[in-house]
């Protein structure tokens, strides 16, 4: 499931109150009849029926996209990433795995992502984000002089599907500005990148990936995926460095028998090519709470993920000093008295 299915789950187990209210009787289960063979014959007859269509309809949105993409590029309303630096993070990886995870209080975000005009927060956690991996590569001998380049999947349900679970995520790439020092320019740099990243994605089509999970056949996908990763295919044609998604948390206090709940962060799936997920989880209710990054990686590929932690929040700090300059220290009454007689 992705992260607003999960927010739905989580909401699901939990309660509002520190009494939970009382289990109410579930309504007498009534199976349906057994199906016949011949009747589950048929609807497979139909819905194979039904599939070239689809993938007929689902290579036509391909075909539309990439003519969006290409205009789009020709009248300069977006550009592509280029090309996608190699880091530690997109090689082999082993059944091991490391998590670490470090918190943020909201209105110090917000104040930094007040410093770019039209700045988001997820501008901010992203510049946070880049700093911290600029800071990491660096003490490894390691960083690119390319920006490395993150995927943020992207919720792409309409009206009718709010409560649909599964997974309905688009893809969006942005670069996270790892090649600039200065934590100001690269906020500025993280913020422009997102809004061509966004402008890149409404022309691609959002949900070309939940058209391609619905119409492939999973055995499909499932051997495509071991294809890919037997053969290193993920590692050699790269589409991002990293992931960060955002999971927004209940907007009022939760409850698990009786026990407040006073924070909680997730982690997501690592897959070859992509060692390291990041996730942000908010706690914020009435525009009070904290932010968690939380990360999850390939033992072999970060040994020291207290060290990335520590790289994390010396990133969060120093943006938070730019947003927070020391206040100037002010001179005392009696200074000031003598100043007036002088």
């Amino acid at each position: 499931m992705d992260g607003a299915s999960g927010v739905q789950f989580f909401a699901a187990f939990n309660d509002i109150t520190p009494t939970p209210e009382p289990a109410q009787q579930p309504a007498l289960w009534q199976p349906e009849s057994t199906p016949s063979n011949l009747h589950l014959l048929g609807k497979a007859y139909v819905n194979n029926l039904r599939k070239p269509v689809q993938m007929l309809r689902m290579g036509g949105g391909v075909l539309a996209s990439r003519r969006r993409i290409s205009r789009g590029i020709k009248q300069g309303d977006f550009r592509e990433l280029g090309d996608i630096p190699t880091t530690c993070f997109n090689g082999k990886l082993s059944p091991h795995r490391v998590v670490g995870a470090t918190k943020f209080d909201f209105e110090s975000v917000r104040q930094i992502k007040n410093l770019v005009k039209g700045a988001t927060i997820n501008d901010a956690v992203l510049a946070i984000v880049g700093g911290a991996l600029r800071r990491y590569l660096s003490a490894w001998e390691e960083l690119p002089e390319e920006s490395l380049v993150t995927g943020c999947p992207v919720n792409v349900r309409d009206e009718r599907e709010a409560e649909a679970g599964g997974n309905m995520v688009g893809m969006m790439s942005t670069r996270l500005a790892t090649d600039i020092e200065d934590p100001l320019e690269r906020l500025q740099k993280v913020h422009d990148e997102a809004v061509n990243a966004k402008a890149h994605l409404e022309a691609q089509g959002a949900r070309m990936m939940v058209d391609f999970s619905e119409n492939v056949p999973a055995a499909l996908q499932s051997l495509l995926v071991q294809i890919s990763a037997a053969a290193g295919m993920a590692e050699k044609n790269l589409m991002m460095n990293t992931m960060v998604t955002n999971v927004p948390g209940a907007p009022v206090q939760l409850y698990m028998c009786g026990a407040k709940i006073i924070d909680s962060f997730g982690i997501g799936p690592i897959s070859p090519g992509v060692g390291l997920f990041h996730t942000v989880n908010s706690m914020v209710m009435k525009d009070k709470g904290t932010i968690t990054v939380a990360f999850i990686c390939c033992r072999d590929v970060m040994p020291d993920p207290e060290f990335y932690t520590e790289c994390i929040r010396a990133s969060f700090d120093e943006l938070n000093a730019v947003a927070r300059p020391p206040a100037k220290p002010g001179r005392s009454r009696k200074q000031g008295r003598k100043g007036a007689a002088n």
